[in-house]
């Protein structure tokens, strides 16, 4: 026999028996059972067992709270002192950049062959205004012969 037959078979026999009727209240009485039953206490506990208990277990999420809290607000704080400590490294290294460009004259060697090396001169002493050039002028920089 094929399964489908067999379920078909077993439903069809229960189906055949006879019902049972509750009696009258039945139900109101089950239902009654079970919210008594569920605002009973546990078997054991007392009612100040209960609210401990419950207590305790307010405490501990409340402290897990304020733990994680305390966490994140630590990780800010670090977050925070690494970025002054990179705001106060970039503050060094652009004051030494400052220092040096200072010390430095500002050339751009521009390349060159055996015989010249073309250097621009970006020297302030220059008087020589870029709006009293002509279109296509050019300044002539220092030539050093190799």
């Amino acid at each position: 026999m094929k399964p489908e037959t067999e379920d078909c078979e077993v439903l069809a026999a229960l189906e055949s028996l006879p019902r049972e009727q509750a009696r009258a209240g039945f139900t109101a009485a089950v239902l009654a059972e079970a919210w008594s039953a569920s605002a009973a206490p546990v078997p054991g506990w007392s009612r100040a067992t209960v609210l401990l208990a419950a207590s305790v277990v307010l405490l501990t999420v409340l402290s897990a709270g304020i733990l994680e809290r305390t966490h994140q607000r630590q990780e800010i704080r670090g977050q925070v002192s690494a970025l002054r400590f990179e705001h106060e490294e970039l503050e060094r290294e652009l004051a030494e950049i400052k220092r040096l460009s200072t010390e430095q004259p500002a050339m751009v060697y521009l390349g060159g062959d055996d015989d010249v090396d073309v250097v621009l001169r970006l020297d302030p002493s220059v008087t020589t205004h870029p709006s009293n050039l002509k279109p296509g002028a050019a300044v002539p920089a220092s030539t050093v012969r190799n």
